[in-house]
């Protein structure tokens, strides 16, 4: 006799509809590089805050080669409903950049998103 174990997954409905879990993420980025925000489970929503401009992509080529991103100027952003795991920021210009990551994570592994959008059109 097999067993069938249901879990949440991408495609359904119901994982976005129900009350996200909280998570924040805050740090500073002080030199020009990429860096990856990484989120436990997929994402439901997203808000950005910043103290000074940032650039934000869904890959670290989408950034650095592609421009495939936008900016953020300083302060905080309206909130985006994506479905994540990961997101890059880079500090436009200047000194010490502080930023926080509001987001709202589903009950969704971040392992069902294999590649983060990565590689899909207008990506990265």
């Amino acid at each position: 006799m097999s067993v069938f174990q249901y879990k949440t997954g991408l495609g359904n409905s119901s994982a976005y509809q129900v009350s996200a879990v909280p998570y924040i993420i805050r740090g500073s980025l002080t030199n020009g590089d990429v860096t990856e925000i990484s989120f436990t489970n997929v994402t439901n929503f997203i808000q950005i805050y910043a103290n000074k401009a940032i650039l934000v992509g869904f890959s670290s080529l989408g950034i650095s080669a592609n421009e495939n991103y936008f900016q953020i100027d300083a302060g905080l952003s309206e909130i985006y409903y994506w479905r994540l795991k990961s997101l890059f920021i880079q500090r436009v210009l200047g000194s010490t950049t502080t930023y926080e990551i509001r987001a709202g994570v589903t009950l969704i592994d971040a392992a069902e998103l294999s590649n983060n959008w990565s590689g899909s059109a207008g990506v990265g």
